[in-house]
């Protein structure tokens, strides 16, 4: 009797291959962009928490909390002192997200930025969202000698102002806005308006577009307060001042 084959050809496997690799062609991308939707809302919703929490410290402490970039800080002055409320200069260190958490619990804890997980230009990454406030500088002298970004000689030309911006870095894991320190001016500190472009990161603030693909150049912000009181460039506008007072401030 004949034998009757029943596996496939290798036509047929190579078709079969060719069909499943399309499926995931199209399937692939579709989950990816579905991703990083997901974490663009997440980056809304937190930055949102994190914006009512800092409008119940204002209330309280009639200011807005430090900026938040602690683990720089952390890097240079060490981490007993800028994650350590008990140190006797934690107050001079940018760990304004603690501040939201402790000793009065604004937030329960804090919340991590979903893109911010390892980037090389960000050291450490910040103990939660960065935070630019308008109601705190670094001393003078800084206790920060590497990153402080002239914010003590902006404030101390300019005054400070009840304003904040929380950031989210964006899909693209990179920094849209030099300055921050400053917020919300933008000083002519090294890197920032005066140098143009630095380490692939766009100059000043730029929101994260979507209609661009999902990750597009931009980060996701809150502002708050009256953030519109000092001189900054949003997505290639200026906001509020239109005249530069010059100085140290653009």
């Amino acid at each position: 009797m004949r034998k009757v084959n029943l596996g496939f050809t290798l036509i047929e496997l190579l078709i079969v291959v060719a069909i499943i690799a399309i499926l995931a062609a199209i399937a692939v991308p579709n989950f990816l962009e579905s991703q990083t939707r997901s974490k663009v809302a997440r980056t809304h919703a937190d930055i949102r928490t994190m914006g009512i929490a800092m409008e119940s410290y204002l209330v309280d402490w009639n200011k807005y909390t430090r900026d938040s970039d602690s683990s720089l800080d952390a890097i240079d002055v060490g981490a007993d002192i800028a994650f350590n409320p008990g140190h006797p200069n934690f107050g001079q260190c940018a760990n304004g997200a603690l501040q939201l958490t402790t000793p009065v619990a604004y937030m329960t804890s804090l919340l991590k930025d979903p893109f911010a997980v390892a980037i090389a230009v960000e050291g450490l990454g910040a103990m939660g969202y960065r935070i630019g406030s308008g109601s705190w500088s670094y001393s003078d002298p800084p206790i920060n000698p590497h990153d402080h970004q002239d914010a003590h000689l902006t404030f101390a030309q300019m005054g400070q102002r009840a304003a904040y911006v929380i950031i989210g870095v964006g899909p693209d894991k990179k920094r849209a806005r030099m300055g921050y320190k400053n917020f919300p001016f933008m000083s002519m500190y090294e890197g920032g308006a005066s140098t143009g472009l630095k380490k692939d990161q766009p100059l000043c603030f730029t929101d994260y577009d979507p209609t661009n693909g999902t990750v597009s150049v931009g980060d996701v912000y809150r502002f708050g307060g009256e953030w519109q009181s000092g001189r900054f460039m949003l997505n290639g506008n200026v906001v509020g001042m239109q005249d530069s007072p010059g100085g140290n401030v653009w």
